[in-house]
């Protein structure tokens, strides 16, 4: 993919898929016992990171100024270079930046062999410049190469000899990005606030950079790069302060800053603004949701065929999630709407705005509008559609089995949003239909070792879908609306039956045994009142479903009484030896429930055993 300029800052920041987590330049996180090769200290007159390279023969410095003023400032360029090149190779994965070790060890032989003599012809100002340079650089080398703590002690003793020096305004650049770095380091060691501590003086040092009115277009570019990347980590930084609010704002406008830059790498940029997005939809900020993935889209576009077609597999998993973020916003939408809410009003917060030309044509209109109707309801059922069959080719279920069912129970849930908003018993059933259709063919493929909790959700789902397409049948032949066959309602509660029994073997010790299932005590896995709760509400809906199935042999029907006996007694004992704390969680209306009929239900299947054999109806 195309990129722009090098990052100023050699270290190349990426927030990655993840944006719980500080992401620090590849391999970077703190190595326990590895310390800077065995050193303790500064280079230059101080302890060597490396014991003894002091005591190397030099390489002769000749003209002591031309070496101060040309080849120190292009060697220190060419270790800039190798910082900012990408490792190839798997087994060496520090040779470019060992190598920039190696000029900025030969640098400080250097200048420790030429300090007297700068001294005595007046150039102890350049020589303190040149050290001050080389120290920051070497700081930097150590944390990216994995000598953190050395590293750290590095950066602090070279920006505690920049400020010391004749003049630090030549040293804004390294002091600043010195600062960044040593918030980095912090909040990779989970010291956040420490970690926010330096970022504020970083901002500190921009605010005061900004004072000076600068001129200098080259320094003023260098300034604000490292301004993006002081930006940026606030983002992470009070993410884990929990202030997602502040860092979904730093994060919009590092974003932002990155585009008028052009130093942003197109996949990590929409990666990045896809998060972001996810933020405002949890906040039901849906326009800016979608003016995050508007924007991502157009980045995306602008990546060139032929850069797109080298690197095809990352672009087509950055183009699955994107369509994943759209998809999200319209299922979320409509599941709010039929749940009766609505996003953010407008004019409650600041509208998110990127620098970015032919993103509002890529925003649908009517995204920040309410959904009233049945028709404003089947429109946003198509728009997200339309991108969650994007997410399922995106992630083939033999090559993404997670991502590809997770897609299929988002299409799921638009399908049962849009229930709320048809009067039709009839449609409301082919929604339901069309449910099963999806995922029962899923959960038949997945392997229960590998993906017990989708297995889960799946078939808890799937028992749901029958439920409510029994409730709509039997509820339309008790109106008188529609005759129906008994034996469809049976075949309903049978698939609801069916699926809830497979969801709560998932739960036994050993799964399969039938026995286990009437014990208690065999069912694992039940700690969070969450998860309780589940299971309970699985039993719960089983005897429900056996109790309304309908069956013309009487002999046949007590044994459905007899099932939702059962369970009703396997949940009480369950529940009163696992009380529920007060909450909303609570279990007591269900258990009431639970109770009364285990007290009911033995004599009413007594009365029935006294009939014959004839249809019970519904």
């Amino acid at each position: 993919v195309t990129r722009g300029p090098p990052p100023l800052s050699h270290t190349a920041y990426s927030w990655g898929s993840g944006a719980s987590s500080p992401e620090a330049p590849p391999g970077s996180a703190e190595v326990s016992g590895k310390q800077g090769g065995g050193g303790q200290g500064a280079l230059g007159g101080q302890q060597a990171v490396k014991k003894g390279f002091l005591a190397e023969k030099a390489t002769p410095v000749g003209d002591v100024s031309v070496f101060l003023q040309n080849r120190l400032v292009e060697t220190i360029e060419q270790v800039e270079k190798l910082h900012r090149m990408e490792e190839e190779d798997e087994a060496a994965p520090f040779k470019h930046k060992y190598a920039a070790r190696d000029l900025l060890k030969g640098l400080t032989r250097q200048l420790a062999a030429c300090k007297a003599e700068s001294e005595s012809l007046g150039l102890a100002a350049a020589w303190e410049e040149g050290m001050a340079g080389v120290e920051h650089q070497m700081g930097v080398n150590l944390v990216e190469t994995e000598e953190i703590s050395a590293g750290e002690k590095q950066l602090n003793l070279a920006i505690k000899r920049m400020k010391e020096a004749s003049d630090p305004n030549k040293f804004v650049c390294e002091i600043l990005d010195s600062t960044n770095h040593l918030g980095l380091i912090w909040s990779q060691r989970g010291e956040h606030q420490k970690a926010e501590s330096f970022l504020i003086s970083a901002t500190e040092q921009y605010e005061s950079f900004v004072k000076t009115k600068c001129t200098d277009d080259e320094l003023v570019s260098r300034i604000e790069g490292l301004r993006t990347t002081t930006l940026f980590l606030m983002a992470q930084v009070y993410q884990h302060l929990g202030h997602p609010d502040m860092s979904a704002k730093y994060c919009q406008i590092t974003l932002n800053r990155s585009l008028k830059g052009g130093l942003f790498d197109a996949l990590d940029w929409t990666k990045n603004a896809v998060q972001l997005s996810g933020y405002y939809l949890s906040q039901g900020r849906y326009g800016d949701c979608a003016t995050c993935l508007a924007s991502a889209e157009e980045v995306m576009a602008r990546i060139p065929a032929e850069d797109a077609e080298q690197n095809k597999a990352q672009v087509g998993e950055t183009l699955s999630n994107l369509a994943w973020g759209w998809g999200k916003l319209h299922t979320t939408r409509l599941d709010s709407a039929a749940h009766g809410e609505q996003g953010a009003r407008k004019g409650e917060h600041e509208v998110v705005v990127f620098d970015l030309e032919g993103v509002s044509g890529r925003v649908p209109e009517w995204i920040g509008d309410g959904i009233a109707t049945y028709e404003d309801a089947c429109r946003e059922m198509k728009a997200g559609l339309r991108h969650m069959d994007k997410v399922r080719t995106g992630f083939p279920i033999d090559e993404d089995c997670s991502n590809h069912v997770e897609a299929c129970q988002d299409i799921s849930k638009l399908y049962r949003s849009l229930v709320s908003f048809t009067s039709s018993e009839d449609d409301k059933c082919k929604m339901h239909k069309r449910r099963i259709d999806l995922l029962e063919p899923l959960v038949a493929q997945l392997n229960i070792a590998a993906y017990d909790a989708l297995c889960k959700e799946l078939r808890f789902e799937l028992g749901e879908a029958y439920r409510d397409m029994m409730e709509i049948k039997i509820t339309q032949v008790d109106s008188g609306q529609k005759k129906i066959k008994w034996e469809k309602i049976a075949d309903l509660c049978d698939g609801a039956v069916r699926h809830y029994r497979q969801f709560a073997r998932l739960f036994q010790a050993v799964p399969g045994d039938p026995e286990q299932a009437k014990n208690p005590s065999q069912v694992t896995g039940l700690g969070e009142e969450k998860v309780r709760r589940w299971y309970l509400n699985a039993r719960f809906y089983c005897a429900r479903c056996l109790l309304k199935r309908p069956d013309p042999d009487m002999a046949k029907r007590k044994v459905h009484l007899n099932g939702a006996l059962e369970e009703y007694r396997h949940i009480a004992a369950l529940a009163e030896a696992h009380p529920f704390k007060e909450g909303q969680f609570s279990f007591d209306d269900e258990l009431r429930i639970c109770k009364e009929m285990v007290a009911l239900l033995p004599s009413k299947i007594e009365r029935l055993r006294m009939l014959p054999s004839t249809p019970s109806g519904t």
